[in-house]
């Protein structure tokens, strides 16, 4: 639909605030996971990193094997780990040969050179990037913590004095880029110059990508015109609704968010309204991506208005979401835990996209 015959298509509905009211999928959806959600490659099935990997394969930032493999336990070399971050966070290449062993026409050089410009890495003291050497856990970790200029921390265990990268192993830990849980930590040293294995690599970028490309949990209540204000208040009446009614409040959720915040933008750019989009697929196709974060259960309400100032807009779309049986059904289920919201204005529209999820 193109945005002219959007905008006349809306300007037949509701004068003031127009709200497309088709709840899509407000169930308990493990059942679906388990049954529609196909593995992205062959050989991941029993992957410590699998949803990471899945993660990864949905954004079409890792590719695999022509037969269909994607080897998570074989080690990643430098210049591919690099060319994973670059392109994860959507970075493009620049530059011109800073490291003697990358010539110019090497695969890679324009991401290591971006990448390097931004002091992620600095390279070997003999002026060497070595590109086709294993990118080790410590090398790994340092480059995403610069990346996304997080302070080095304290070693929390006692540290070997050869852990160069202690301090930045310490800020992945605080980030939850590298978990306890993972398969290979071991609490009692800082360690770091082991091989990287490619499913470790996933699991770090996709980790790093979910605290970096989401909308940030604290709000700013100062701007009623800012998309945090409109989060904030609409987690404030949703809490509210739920306690009035008895039930517990839900705690918001950056996934959610940034999930809810993507199909606005997706829906405000292309010019359509709907919880399926010609873009991305229908609600139970584009939720997956929740489904690979851990997520059992998700739903979703949207709205949108014309004309309205913010403050204006969220109390017509939230009155009429619990005057709507379906959305209110959403708005005061028992089993949601969490909750996103993410929006999108442009020229007087405001599209809203709640999100509701447990895990």
């Amino acid at each position: 639909m193109n945005r002219d015959r959007y905008h006349r298509q809306k300007g037949l509905w509701l004068a003031g605030v127009v709200l497309l009211c088709i709840i899509a999928l407000s169930t308990n959806l493990s059942s679906v996971w388990a049954i529609n959600r196909p593995e992205s490659f062959t050989d991941i099935s029993t992957s410590w990193a699998r949803d990471e990997i899945n993660f990864l394969a949905d954004q079409q930032i890792v590719q695999g094997y022509l037969d269909g493999t994607f080897r998570p336990q074989e080690p990643i070399t430098r210049a591919e780990y690099i060319d994973l971050i670059v392109k994860a966070f959507s970075l493009p290449g620049n530059g011109q040969p800073t490291f003697s062993d990358l010539p110019a026409g090497f695969w890679a050089l324009s991401y290591i050179t971006r990448a390097h410009e931004e002091g992620w890495v600095v390279g070997f003291p003999d002026g060497t990037f070595r590109p086709q050497e294993p990118v080790t856990r410590a090398q790994a970790l340092v480059v995403l913590v610069r990346m996304a200029n997080w302070t080095a921390q304290p070693w929390p265990y006692p540290v070997p004095a050869s852990s160069w990268a202690a301090s930045y192993i310490a800020a992945a830990l605080n980030h939850h880029i590298l978990l306890a849980s993972d398969p290979f930590f071991q609490p009692a040293r800082a360690f770091g110059d082991e091989i990287t294995s490619r499913e470790e690599a996933a699991a770090f970028i996709a980790r790093t990508l979910r605290q970096v490309k989401r909308p940030p949990s604290a709000i700013n209540v100062e701007n009623p015109d800012s998309s945090d204000w409109i989060a904030q208040s609409f987690l404030n009446r949703v809490n509210q609704a739920r306690t009035d009614a008895g039930l517990p409040a839900l705690t918001w959720d950056p996934d959610l968010a940034y999930f809810a915040a993507s199909y606005a933008e997706e829906m405000g750019e292309q010019g359509f309204f709907s919880h399926t989009s010609p873009f991305s697929g229908s609600f139970q196709q584009r939720v997956q991506k929740l489904f690979a974060l851990g997520f059992v259960s998700a739903g979703e309400n949207i709205g949108t208005t014309e004309g309205c100032t913010p403050q204006e807009a969220v109390g017509l779309l939230f009155a009429n979401f619990l005057g709507s049986p379906t959305h209110e059904a959403n708005i005061l289920a028992g089993n949601w835990t969490l909750f996103g919201c993410g929006c999108w204005q442009a020229n007087g529209t405001l599209i809203v996209v709640l999100e509701f999820g447990s895990k």
